[in-house]
């Protein structure tokens, strides 16, 4: 209903995901523009308590395992650009990406052969069920999701495919925002498709609400930010280190940091980048 009220000009203002924007809204009118500029990101938010996602080299696997690019196009019509894994948004936050450091893990782009030699050598291999198995466990998870966006809905489609294809299989459970909203905050779910819900002037504030352990709680408890229950006390010191410097350089340095540790620990896999959806008519 409210993107239907923008194309008819019944609404000024909007703020939503329109599928096929051009031929839906803008083309009924030169007045009718979207602007959707990068500010966070959307993420696979991994259970870091689940016995099997704690092993950092399934989390390695599945990030190289994910098609970012596909993701974009089929699930976002492009609107959202891929993400990277060290949560820095292109292009809004360039300056601060610390391109060496992501060289030196491919930059996590999308490659299942590396995923398959990483699971393989951490002991997995596939069973019967043409699934990567260890010790009699599967990898197998669910996936959380809000039922009502059917851009996510599209987009955790691309990743169940591509997880598959390397030997991991996830189950996708769409619900209604309430209930979704529950279990994300509660940890009460294995993976969970989700926004990072923090954004700021530079990317330290999403890294700060991702990787803080003083925004996480125990399993059943509620998290504000950091869903996926990551504590790290050496983490906490570099992101309690930013505030007591207004050195642009030393600033840029703790968040180089961060970006190593997600790039390292892979406590969550940013997917596409989210933006800040905007309609408007310029006749009014």
């Amino acid at each position: 209903p409210a993107n239907l009220d923008l194309a008819t000009g019944q609404a000024q203002w909007g703020g939503q995901f329109i599928p096929s924007i051009k031929k839906f809204y803008s083309s009924k009118s030169p007045s009718y523009h979207y602007w959707f500029p990068p500010v966070d990101n959307v993420n696979m938010f991994i259970n870091l308590k689940d016995p099997i996602l704690s092993d950092v080299k399934v989390r390695q696997a599945m990030a190289y395992a994910i098609d970012r690019n596909k993701v974009s196009t089929v699930g976002e019509y492009g609107y959202e650009p891929a993400s990277n894994q060290t949560g820095i948004v292109t292009p809004t936050f360039s300056s601060w990406l610390d391109k060496s450091a992501a060289a030196k893990f491919g930059n996590y782009s999308f490659n299942q052969q590396k995923a398959i030699s990483i699971l393989t050598a951490d002991g997995y291999k596939k069973d019967s069920n043409g699934l990567m198995a260890k010790n009699g466990k599967e990898l197998s998870f669910s996936i959380v999701n809000v039922g009502g966006y059917s851009d996510w809905v599209a987009s955790v489609q691309v990743i169940q495919q591509n997880l598959q294809a390397v030997g991991i299989k996830i189950t996708p459970i769409n619900l209604g925002g309430t209930d979704y909203t529950n279990r994300v905050l509660k940890g009460q779910f294995q993976l969970a498709y989700q926004s990072s819900q923090s954004s700021g002037p530079s990317p330290f504030y999403e890294l700060r609400g991702l990787l803080y352990s003083a925004n996480t709680a125990p399993i059943g408890q509620l998290a504000s930010t950091n869903f996926e229950r990551y504590s790290n006390p050496a983490t906490d010191k570099l992101i309690n280190s930013y505030g007591s410097t207004t050195d642009p350089t030393e600033q840029h340095a703790i968040v180089s940091k961060l970006e190593q540790v997600m790039l390292t620990d892979v406590p969550l896999i940013p997917i596409t980048e989210g933006v800040d959806w905007f309609q408007y008519d310029s006749s009014k």
